[in-house]
């Protein structure tokens, strides 16, 4: 049985695609947790292997098919990380234009951005304390501080797909040959999803623009002060 958590603008759809093919060839089971109907978060089962437990958003608190009193240091979790401030750029432009399904909270700062510079709308979420990603985090403290669990990274993905992937499954005690991942490489590519190249941009897009570092063109010195004061704790526990 296998532990994975996505969280909010961290490539949680790309992560979520790799394990699911991950369970394929491994003939288990992809149960989502809070599981939508179609997509990306409907449970399936290939076979009777291992169980890959995925809870998008890192809700821990929603543990439906799996007992309350669960171990969550046995086995280790995955946790899909990304550069926190690369989170909040997409985090922005998602609730500003591409978001779907929106809740009251969504609707009500897509208003607000409506009048603002991206660098504004940024400011507003760190002084709410709204950057989804760390505060979906925080629940996850107690694994965080106690080690031992596995960072699957964003960037590490985007710079060696393959070294990345045979890290993180050897760790799992998983195996996957080169043809496999080659494949799954090829199924989950930016390219493929958005239907154009990393970097360029599609505001409208949920796949908006596919690259590391894009909080660069946003991050002046008041707000990286407002970010590191807001959430720098707990993004340097990740290793950011």
């Amino acid at each position: 049985m296998y532990f994975i958590t996505t969280f909010h603008k961290c490539g949680s759809n790309w992560f979520r695609q790799i394990f699911r093919s991950v369970a394929e060839d491994q003939h288990g089971q992809y149960l989502p947790h809070s599981p939508n109907t179609g997509g990306i978060n409907d449970p399936v089962k290939f076979g009777d292997g291992p169980i890959f437990n995925i809870f998008p958003g890192g809700h821990k608190n929603t543990l439906s098919g799996i007992a309350e009193e669960t171990d969550f240091n046995n086995p280790k979790i995955v946790f899909c990380v990304r550069d926190p401030k690369d989170a909040l750029v997409s985090q922005f432009y998602s609730w500003k234009y591409s978001h779907k399904n929106n809740n009251a909270e969504i609707r009500h700062y897509r208003k607000l951005f409506s009048t603002m510079s991206p660098v504004e709308g940024m400011n507003l979420l760190l002084t709410d304390n709204k950057l989804k990603f760390l505060n979906q985090l925080n629940c996850w403290i107690g694994e965080l501080s106690a080690g031992g669990h596995i960072l699957f990274r964003y960037e590490d993905l985007k710079s060696d797909f393959f070294k990345t992937m045979r890290t993180v499954l050897s760790e799992l005690g998983l195996f996957l040959d080169e043809e496999t991942l080659s494949q799954i490489k090829q199924d989950t590519a930016f390219s493929r999803k958005a239907k154009r190249k990393p970097g360029t941009e599609d505001r409208h897009s949920h796949y908006r623009k596919g690259i590391v570092g894009d909080h660069r063109n946003y991050f002046n010195q008041e707000l990286t002060q407002l970010y590191e004061d807001s959430y720098g704790d707990i993004a340097r526990l990740i290793g950011y």
